[in-house]
C-alpha cells in the first residue's frame, strides 16, 4: 500500500471519527413504542417507523438514504444496498408518498422516468418537464446532500467541488473530501449499508 493511499485513509478514518453522525442519531416515539421514529443529525425524522425493506424495528446505527430529501432508515446493514436497487418498488411497497422537488404542491411519481440520483441521494419527480428542470440545475432545488466521504449532510452550491463516476454526479463539501473519494471511489461510491461509524 503506497503511503499516499495510506495517508487518505487515516484522513478517512478521522473524518468519519468527527463527522456528527456519530452521536446524534436518537429515537423518537410513535404511536406504537416497539416501532419509533429515528431523529438524524440534520433533525430530521425518518420518513418510515420500522425497516422499509425488512419491515422490522429501525436501528440508530445505521445511516438512512435520502429521498427527495427525507431520511429512510433501516434495521441492519444490508437493507440499503437492497432498497437502492429499486427504491421506487419499496416507497410503493410501504406507501410512502412524497412531493416533488421542482413543483412541491404535486405528488411525485415513483418510477425509474421520474427518478434522478445525485451522489447517493434519489430524487422524484411529480413530471418528465419537472425532471428535465432539476436535471438541467439541481443545485437550484437540493436543499442539503450527504457527503459520500463523511456521509454528513451539508447545503450544495454552484461552487461546491463534484466530480461524476460511473453516470453519477457526486458532490463535496470541500476538496479534501473530494480528494479522498478520487483516490478510492469504489470505497465510497458503491451502497456498502455500512454501520454510521463508517464500518
Amino acid at each position: 500500500m503506497s503511503a499516499r493511499v495510506l495517508a487518505l485513509l487515516v484522513a478517512v478514518a478521522a473524518a468519519l471519527l468527527v463527522a456528527p453522525e456519530g452521536f446524534a442519531f436518537r429515537y423518537v416515539k410513535t404511536a406504537d413504542p416497539k416501532y419509533p421514529k429515528i431523529k438524524y443529525p440534520d433533525s430530521l425524522v425518518s420518513v418510515n417507523d420500522r425497516c422499509i425493506v425488512a419491515g422490522t424495528p429501525l436501528t440508530t446505527m445505521i445511516r438512512p438514504t435520502y429521498v427527495n430529501g427525507r431520511p429512510i432508515g433501516y434495521c441492519c446493514a444490508s437493507c440499503p444496498r437492497v432498497f437502492v436497487k429499486d427504491p421506487e418498488a419499496w416507497l410503493k411497497d410501504k406507501g410512502v408518498a412524497l412531493k416533488c422537488v421542482v413543483e412541491p404542491t404535486r405528488s411525485a411519481v415513483l418510477d425509474v422516468a421520474h427518478r434522478s440520483l445525485v451522489g447517493k441521494d434519489w430524487f422524484f419527480f411529480s413530471s418528465a418537464a419537472a425532471k428535465k428542470k432539476f436535471d438541467a440545475a439541481p443545485m437550484t432545488y437540493i436543499k442539503a446532500l450527504s457527503d459520500p466521504v463523511t456521509h454528513a449532510r451539508f447545503k450544495p452550491t454552484a461552487k461546491s467541488p463534484k466530480l461524476a463516476y460511473r453516470g453519477t454526479t457526486f458532490y463535496f463539501p470541500d476538496p479534501t473530501s473530494l480528494a479522498l473519494f478520487s483516490a478510492l471511489p469504489d470505497s465510497f461510491a458503491v451502497e456498502k449499508g455500512g454501520n454510521r461509524d463508517g464500518r
